[in-house]
């Protein structure tokens, strides 16, 4: 699958406050996504979007669960 738009990741911040969740709950759950993907030694906006690659990729998420 290819991704055609260029998507702007939400921050921590962001995130926690839509989950309400802590900024440090956020922090925790991304590096171990990170980490099971092998995908942690990315640059910061490197990992977020191969993350969400290949979450696609895997059908785990839709590209209308990744519009914001």
């Amino acid at each position: 699958m290819l991704l055609t738009g260029a998507a702007t990741a939400a921050s921590n911040r962001q995130i926690a406050a839509d989950l309400v969740i802590s900024e440090q709950a956020v922090k925790t759950r991304l590096r171990s996504l990170f980490e099971l993907f092998g995908i942690a030694d990315l640059s910061q906006n490197a990992k977020r979007s191969q993350l969400a690659h290949r979450c696609l990729e895997l059908g785990l998420v839709t590209a209308r669960d990744l519009e914001g």
